[in-house]
């Protein structure tokens, strides 16, 4: 009854808002200690206990009773992560309050991941974090934790070139989940994701070393530039109090924790994070990549999918047959059960897990398609849905 109380007091269309403002601008046991696999070394951190909130225990999340949580949902960009949003941005936030309650009830998710970006925020501070406020509240009354995270890239309009070889954190971004914090440190849905998709894009999967892992973990010089490491992010997030799980990302685009190490964030409460759209590789790569560290950590796969339509289908949906593009994304969801890993799906919008957002119709992979093609678009959405219907 007091969801939907607090439904009805903020379900008003979050779009208008949004842009009037913005144009004024399976199961497994709990691990500890050490794991080695060939080459790699992961040390565990300790397990922290928080009063009323979840938190990380060995190597899952449990509530506040330490009941095991497995976050599964979809990511929806839009607004908050776009300084020009298109008709596919301004869609996606048009009815924010009717399209989260429908994940929560009708696709029985739990998590929403909500791309933001600190370079929108510091154009008007009081007015973006109102309005992410607002989705956040919408979002938890149809009962989904929410994963803010801040996506750094060329659509929120950074100071400098987002395509650049070196892709982390600028010094600027402390002060921004510093602000974050303190606005959502006593909300026990939400989780912050301190950055997305680092990466050195010129070192390939298996080549990342020592020295690269320590620039990401502590920051520093690189190409002439001062980049900040997810160590000092996860500081910032923690100066304000705020207690809630922090997601960190692996190396991106390589979609990977591969050599690691030591070089692992020192705070109790963390979830490590990887994207993963090689629909077409192995276990066995998974494992190499980031399974290995799910026995000691939890982890989330932050965005995946077998994406049929568009440019993006031609890239990700190669060398898979279209019969059998269904079991292709069932074996990718039951090897995450597997590892006890949360996920959330690429994405929740029309073109990727839904044909509209009229009757929000899931896409199929059930017709004779052909990679890249936009009419109708192929994708993951009906057998995600049934899945999690069935799970």
């Amino acid at each position: 009854m007091a969801v939907a109380v607090l439904v009805a007091l903020i379900a008003a269309p979050l779009a208008s808002s949004l842009l009037g403002q913005q144009q004024g601008k399976g199961p497994g046991t709990p691990g500890a200690g050490t794991v080695i696999v060939p080459g790699q070394t992961v040390t565990a951190s300790p397990t922290v206990t928080l009063s009323g909130l979840p938190h990380v225990q060995g190597n899952r999340i449990v509530d506040s009773s330490g009941r095991p949580v497995i976050l599964r949902g979809a990511q929806i960009e839009g607004v908050f992560n776009v300084a020009q949003p298109g008709p596919t941005d301004l869609l996606a936030t048009n009815d924010f309050a009717s399209t989260v309650k429908v994940m929560g009830q009708q696709w029985h998710m739990n998590a929403l991941r909500l791309p933001t970006c600190n370079w929108l925020w510091q154009a008007n501070p009081t007015s973006y974090m109102s309005r992410l406020q607002t989705a956040v509240q919408q979002a938890n009354a149809a009962g989904l934790y929410v994963v803010i995270e801040a996506h750094d890239d060329h659509r929120c309009n950074p100071p400098y070139n987002a395509q650049d070889p070196v892709h982390l954190p600028r010094p600027q971004l402390k002060a921004y989940w510093q602000a974050v914090a303190n606005t959502f440190k006593n909300n026990p849905m939400v989780i912050f994701d301190v950055y997305n998709e680092p990466a050195l894009r010129n070192v390939n999967r298996d080549q990342y070393t020592a020295q690269d892992w320590q620039l990401w973990l502590n920051g520093g010089q690189q190409n002439g530039e001062t980049f900040t490491g997810m160590q000092e992010l996860v500081d910032a997030v923690r100066s304000t109090g705020a207690q809630q799980i922090i997601m960190v990302e692996g190396y991106s685009f390589a979609e990977t924790f591969y050599n690691i190490g030591s070089n692992v964030i020192h705070d109790p409460n963390i979830v490590y994070e990887i994207h993963e759209y090689g629909m077409n590789r192995t276990p066995d790569d998974w494992n190499k990549d980031f399974g290995f560290m799910s026995t000691t950590y939890p982890v989330f796969i932050g965005e995946w999918a077998l994406m049929g339509g568009g440019n993006s289908g031609q890239v990700n949906c190669h060398n898979i047959a279209p019969s059998q593009a269904n079991q292709v994304v069932l074996n990718f969801l039951n090897y995450m059960a597997s590892h006890n890993m949360s996920w959330t799906a690429y994405a929740f919008t029309e073109g990727h897990m839904l044909q509209n957002y009229s009757a929000y119709t899931p896409t199929t992979f059930d017709f004779n398609w052909t990679c890249g093609q936009n009419s109708p678009v192929p994708g993951m959405g009906a057998v995600v849905k049934q899945y999690l219907l069935s799970h």
